[in-house]
């Protein structure tokens, strides 16, 4: 049973470190499995600390890209205040969209401006 401060994957990876150099000091430990060797356990845990490691890399990327299109979108020259200015100013030069629900962002503000304007 693990315990609540071992739940960790952090906590797991040097438990398991541990674990296999503590066998591997043991003259003893000759299971009959050869996945259960000590070199074999090296081997997975070498493994899975490189999968590791390429995930928390690629996740700073995704990180990283998902900034800066925020900063697209939300930033003091990004895309919603540019659309919001459009908006603003075509209801400047046509008074139907005024009136109109379009002024609530919706898709089709541009044609009752420009159609029926």
């Amino acid at each position: 049973m693990l315990f609540t401060s071992e739940k960790s994957f952090a906590q797991r990876y040097t438990k398991a470190r541990n674990l296999v150099e503590y066998m591997a000091q043991l003259p003893g430990y000759s299971p009959g499995v050869t996945a259960l060797e000590t070199t074999d356990l090296k081997g997975f845990l070498d493994d899975v600390d490189l999968a590791n490691s390429d995930v928390a890399s690629k996740l700073s990327a995704l990180q990283t890209v998902r900034d800066e299109r925020n900063a697209l979108f939300n930033g003091t020259d990004g895309l919603i205040k540019r659309a919001s200015q459009i908006r603003d100013y075509l209801a400047s030069i046509c008074r139907r969209a005024k009136k109109q629900k379009i002024m609530k962002k919706r898709r089709r503000w541009f044609n009752v401006c420009v159609v029926k304007g």
